[in-house]
């Protein structure tokens, strides 16, 4: 039998005789590709939301429980497949109002990826913007993983990120993070044809990291002069927060190590540390104890570096 066939039945057949509150409730769990109490509260606005779930006996067999606890669930897909469609058609902006409401609560919940997931469904990809940016653009690498940002990011058109200087900045780092060192630098520079007017100097201090990141990846002879130039840009300890001066002191380590100057090596990174370790970076803290390992190794304590390496596998 054609699954559409059924859902269609089911919902002319059953839903029909329900009451309003209890379509509405299966209306909204449709737009919702997993669902727990918290959730369904949140996006109905109304603390006795899931209560009415124990009302819904005729479609216990299309409530598919998704863990063993039973905290989330989610309904048969044609099922829900069907009833977004018959919402859709009756009020787009009801469609997007779930939808949106969802976003808000993955959000607060420290949720990124979910929360943009929901917000490009609705079509909100102004939405989508300010979520991956609020959640640090191209810090989200150094909180959350390489993967957090790149799913982000993939929900979005390329047009949207083309728009955006900051989104751009970000998937610039992505592509660093990678070893895509010519698309990185095709996609900073770029980004350095659009004008954010909303916030611009952070839009400078993405562009100063970022860039300093670039010069050292692509291994110039001239990187360590460019660096130095941005830096000397930068000579405000206020500009950037903890994680880019920690990041940025990542990068001076190198310079130094590159130099044989270990002694101003090993300076810049006790600052990294405390830097990383003030922004609460576990990946920046990696970072650190590779680079303390290398700086070890190069000075000849090989006791050190071995330790730093175990150190930083075991975070990793």
């Amino acid at each position: 039998v054609d699954g559409g066939l059924i859902a269609s039945y089911l919902t002319e057949q059953v839903l029909s005789t329900l009451d309003d509150d209890t379509q509405e409730l299966l209306l909204t769990l449709a737009f919702l590709e997993r669902f727990n109490p918290e959730l369904v509260n949140f996006v109905l606005d109304s603390p006795k939301a899931w209560g009415r779930i124990d009302s819904l006996s005729s479609f216990a067999a299309l409530i598919v429980p998704l863990d063993a606890k039973g905290g989330w669930y989610r309904l048969h897909h044609l099922f829900a497949e069907y009833l977004r469609e018959m919402l859709t058609r009756q009020s787009h902006e009801k469609a997007k109002s779930i939808l949106l409401r969802a976003s808000r609560w993955h959000a607060e919940k420290k949720q990124l990826v979910e929360a943009v997931r929901y917000a490009a469904n609705a079509g909100d990809f102004g939405e989508c913007e300010a979520l991956i940016l609020a959640a640090g653009g191209w810090k989200i690498i150094l909180h959350d993983g390489i993967g957090v940002l790149r799913s982000a990011l993939r929900l979005l058109p390329d047009d949207v990120i083309a728009s955006s200087a900051r989104l751009m900045i970000a998937r610039a780092y992505l592509h660093c993070k990678y070893g895509e060192i010519p698309e990185a630098r095709a996609m900073l520079d770029a980004s350095e044809l659009i004008v954010d007017e909303r916030r611009p100097e952070l839009c400078d201090t993405d562009k100063l990291v970022v860039e300093s990141m670039i010069n050292l990846y692509e291994d110039r002879t001239s990187w360590t002069e460019s660096h130095s130039r941005i830096r000397n840009r930068y000579s405000d300890p206020d500009c950037l927060d903890a994680l880019g001066w920690g990041t940025i002191r990542c990068e001076e380590v190198l310079i130094h190590l590159s130099r044989a100057e270990f002694d101003l090596a090993s300076a810049r990174l006790r600052e990294a540390f405390s830097f990383m370790r003030q922004s609460a970076s576990v990946l920046g803290l990696n970072y650190c104890y590779i680079h303390a390992a290398h700086t070890a190794f190069y000075k000849g304590d090989l006791a050190t570096a071995a330790a730093n390496v175990e150190r930083a596998g075991k975070m990793a």
